[in-house]
């Protein structure tokens, strides 16, 4: 899949981070979209981005995802484990990666607290935020009240267009920078092609009714 035009200009947007880590210190950027829109993509991009010039900047990177994302591809290495990396559909990965268990997601903010004996500046990656518990929120609202910088990903909406669960809805209320990525419609033969900001959910090959239930298919993150 090609990057798109507001992926790139996310991209570019962050790179500011590098030598300005003073002014980000205590808020945070959340990406987000339908599937497909490239927003593990964009971590693994700032990820690489901000390792390698964590020196540089005067800071600590750490990466986080739910346990529950699981899922595996063909074309990874068979040295890399795709519990402790994130992995983009379209081939890219990055290793180093810690699994959180989604039920208890406080568990981010006691590798911060370890972390920040060694570094106060921290940036902090949170990818699939909708999965976790609702301590979520609270757990970046600490992570900002001392300091970090985080940067974290998530599906906003479901097929119906409402808010992919209360969790969202309140983690983009608090969210100091919103940066909404779109995909595109991949129905019908020849494909629409046009941009999409909503995940489309199919049953049978075409697209489900609004009143299709479950909602949430939880089959594994790629069924969501």
């Amino acid at each position: 899949m090609p990057r798109t035009y507001d992926h790139l200009l996310y991209i570019q947007s962050l790179e500011g981070v590098l030598y300005s880590y003073d002014q980000l210190a205590g808020s945070d950027m959340f990406l987000t979209g339908p599937m497909r829109s490239e927003k593990t993509l964009g971590m693994i991009e700032l990820l690489r981005i901000l390792k390698n010039n964590s020196e540089l900047g005067g800071y600590e990177v750490m990466a986080f995802k739910p346990d529950m994302d699981t899922r595996g591809f063909d074309f990874l290495p068979k040295d890399v484990n795709a519990n402790t990396a994130y992995v983009s559909n379209i081939g890219e990965f990055e290793e180093g990666v810690v699994p959180i268990d989604t039920r208890d997601s406080s568990g981010i903010l006691d590798h911060y607290l370890e972390a920040v004996t060694r570094n106060p500046n921290q940036i902090i990656f949170i990818d699939e935020i909708q999965f976790f518990d609702e301590g979520i929120l609270d757990v970046v609202q600490k992570l900002k009240e001392r300091g970090a910088f985080v940067i974290a990903s998530g599906l906003d909406y479901n097929y119906r267009g409402e808010y992919f669960s209360k969790i969202i809805e309140d983690y983009i209320a608090q969210s100091d920078d919103v940066v909404n990525l779109t995909s595109f419609c991949d129905y019908g033969n020849p494909k629409c092609g046009f941009k999409s900001r909503v995940t489309q959910r199919y049953t049978n090959g075409t697209p489900s009714h609004f009143a299709e239930n479950p909602v949430v298919l939880e089959v594994g993150v790629e069924h969501y």
